[in-house]
């Protein structure tokens, strides 16, 4: 057994933890973190002799891992911190930074299941809680980031302490408020500040010892070394507090050029007034001025599309991210979508929660083949169309501060970042991932709402959200702009809505034949697009889509005659189609049948009983069957063979191909059944 498998099989029968071998480092810029893939996710194993001596070694959070949590510390000042502020356990790593081995690890045992916490201050990540759907590289594996490489060493290899999340998640809270205090503050501003921080610890109920810890923390991140006097007015703050005295709170780090809020949305506190930067406008004194003011934002395909806020809705499964694929390539390529023109040459950026950035790709290939594309024009697409993978990120648009939701610091560095790129349109899939959740609806809208106002506003750009709708408005095909699932808030905020439905052969094809003068064939599905919202623009037509696999045709606006004619074929469309699925049966059935056993089978046919009655009815009329084909009346028992010439000419294509073809339906005119012309 090799050395790496050694350790795996310590790990996983000793700790039992799920492990995930990893890739080693191979000199690039960041490497020796990222996991193997196995059919097409983590490879995740139990096995040790799945591990290679040059491989990493990961192992997976959470619930996999018997409750395994992982505080994961990515300064110098949360190292420093944390030492004092965190729960003694006796599971620390760390590696050499500088020449020295410092903990980054701490690891904890919890019974909740918990995603991954981020705390990031305006020189980046300062920690995270990483917990469910989440890893971690262990000893011995070794990891690079730039030009800083070290191997990952065990500090203590005991049991991890048992801790409740919500007390773990506490102590990151204050590490988080410790690290930004000290990064911000300066030299000459310490004491107010640290005045003005022992006041909203006491504000918001922070336990005295613990704060003493913070405190002890600061003060050695800081290079401070009269702690003793600080922890002294730590003290007094506390005392005078307790006695209803006044003392400086957070609002007074304002007084050492210290943003305060992000500190206040951690430690919950309520008390919080916002600095407000507002002065009475200037009137407008030009008429030049005035004229060159423009009522609508830039629009980017005619009549369809401006640089503002979007949604498209629609119920899981009805192919909205492969429409909003679809329509990126032909704005990556220029040409229209549904027929509109595209008014710019930008590029168009997918930011996921649910699918990879390969799969993205590999679909967006898919879509590329379908179209016929050459491998130019595919590459084109691909230097348009970029992909940013966050599934694995606890990364949002909105957080929660104080007793408002607000766009976090993750929509300010996506405008920022994609502020001067020629960005034209930016997706987030899906919207509910992006967001706090769905406990507070409109507030949590209405916070999503502006977090794409803050980036549109910034990027000169469209923000799409691609969202669900409820499940009554899905199974009702409701495709109108409050279908969308939560409250009004997102529909009121948006300038674009788009809903879709679906529509399946065998099952809400009749619906689709009445909207489209069109049936569907087994291997197609119908997607109605609405447009119930565009506020720049005229009123968009509803789109009528079909789509085979990765192929999709758009269908031309049925006429007043086609649709009344549609309406007319409907009810015969649908029952050729369950004559020749009952013909089907009894010709490949091999044992006898009464009528009353042939419709016991309803189930095995796939319809209703009532469905099967009408079915042999038609059947004896149109003279399909034999009288030795199957009883229909008397309950005599014959063999389930025989078909007419017409119930086998009926049948034979269907047989051959599932459907009745158009070119069939000549032949099947010899005999006296006819099939509707629109096609099954």
């Amino acid at each position: 057994m090799s050395k790496t498998q050694a350790v795996a099989e310590r790990y996983i029968t000793k700790n039992k933890w799920t492990l995930m071998p990893c890739k080693p480092d191979d000199g690039k810029k960041e490497t020796g973190k990222k996991p193997i893939s196995r059919n097409g996710g983590w490879w995740k194993t139990t096995d040790p002799s799945d591990f290679k001596d040059n491989m990493n070694i990961g192992v997976l959070l959470g619930k996999e891992s018997d409750g395994l949590k992982d505080i994961d510390l990515d300064c110098n000042e949360a190292r420093i911190i944390a030492g004092y502020v965190l729960p003694p356990t006796n599971l620390i790593s760390g590696r050499e930074y500088g020449g020295e081995l410092l903990p980054s690890h701490f690891y904890y045992r919890t019974e909740e299941e918990a995603g991954t916490v981020k705390f990031v201050g305006d020189a980046g990540m300062m920690l995270e809680l990483r917990g469910d759907g989440s890893y971690t590289i262990l000893p011995p594996s070794v990891v690079r980031k730039d030009d800083d490489i070290g191997q990952v060493q065990w500090l203590k290899e005991g049991e991890p302490t048992f801790i409740k999340h919500e007390e773990l998640l506490a102590r990151c809270k204050l590490i988080a408020v410790g690290v930004d205090f000290a990064q911000q503050v300066q030299k000459g501003a310490f004491h107010v500040g640290m005045l003005a921080l022992a006041g909203g610890l006491a504000h918001t109920n922070v336990e005295l010892n613990i704060a003493e810890a913070l405190f002890t923390g600061i003060c050695k991140a800081s290079g401070q070394n009269d702690i003793a006097d600080r922890i002294k007015s730590l003290h007094d703050t506390y005392k005078n507090h307790a006695e209803g005295k006044n003392v400086k709170g957070l609002p007074s780090l304002e007084e050492c050029s210290i943003k305060m809020h992000r500190m206040a949305g951690w430690l919950g506190s309520k008390t919080v007034v916002e600095s407000v930067n507002w002065t009475f406008p200037e009137p407008v004194t030009s008429i030049t001025e005035l004229r060159n003011m423009k009522s609508t934002p830039r629009e980017l395909v005619a009549g369809y599309l401006w640089a503002d806020f979007s949604v498209l809705g629609g119920t899981g499964g009805t192919g909205k991210t492969t429409i909003a694929m679809l329509e990126a390539i032909n704005y990556a390529l220029g040409r229209p979508i549904w027929g509109r023109e595209v008014m710019s040459d930008g590029k168009v950026l997918f930011v996921t929660k649910e699918d990879t950035r390969e799969q993205i790709y590999a679909r967006l290939l898919k879509l590329c083949e379908a179209m016929q594309l050459s491998d130019e024009e595919i590459l084109k697409v691909t230097s348009k169309v970029f992909v940013s993978d966050v599934t694995l990120e606890n990364l949002r648009l909105t957080q929660v501060t104080g007793e408002l939701v607000a766009p976090t610091e993750f929509a300010k560095v996506i405008a920022r970042e994609c502020k001067g790129q020629g960005v034209d349109l930016i997706i987030f899939d899906p919207m509910v991932s992006f967001g706090i959740g769905e406990s507070r609806v409109n507030d949590a809208e209405q916070g999503l709402v502006e977090a794409a106002r803050l980036i549109f506003r910034t990027v000169d750009c469209c923000v799409r959200y691609i969202h669900h709708v409820n499940k009554a408005s899905g199974s009702e095909k409701n495709v109108s702009q409050f279908s969308l699932r939560g409250g009004a808030s997102l529909a009121d905020g948006a300038r674009m809505v788009a809903v879709m439905a679906r529509y399946r052969y065998g099952i809400e094809d009749k619906d689709w034949l009445n909207k489209t003068s069109r049936g569907l064939l087994p291997d197609e599905v119908g997607i109605h697009v609405s447009f119930p919202k565009n506020t720049y623009g005229e009123d968009i037509p509803d789109l009528h889509l079909v789509r085979k696999g990765w192929v999709f045709e758009e269908l031309a606006a049925p006429t007043h005659e086609s649709k009344t004619q549609a309406v007319k074929n409907a009810s015969d469309e649908l029952l050729i189609r369950d004559v020749k699925a009952v013909l089907s049966y009894l010709h490949n059935s091999k044992q006898p049948m009464t009528k009353n056993e042939l419709k016991d089978h309803h189930g095995l046919i796939g319809m209703a009983k009532n469905r099967v009655t009408t079915c042999l009815s038609y059947c004896i009329r149109e003279e399909l069957l034999t009288e030795e084909g199957v009883v229909v009346k008397n309950n005599k028992s014959y063999a389930a063979t025989g078909l007419s010439a017409a119930g086998l000419l009926l049948l034979a294509p269907y047989e051959a191909g599932n459907q009745l073809a158009v070119n069939d339906q000549k032949e099947a005119n010899s005999v006296r059944f006819t099939p509707p012309e629109s096609r099954l």
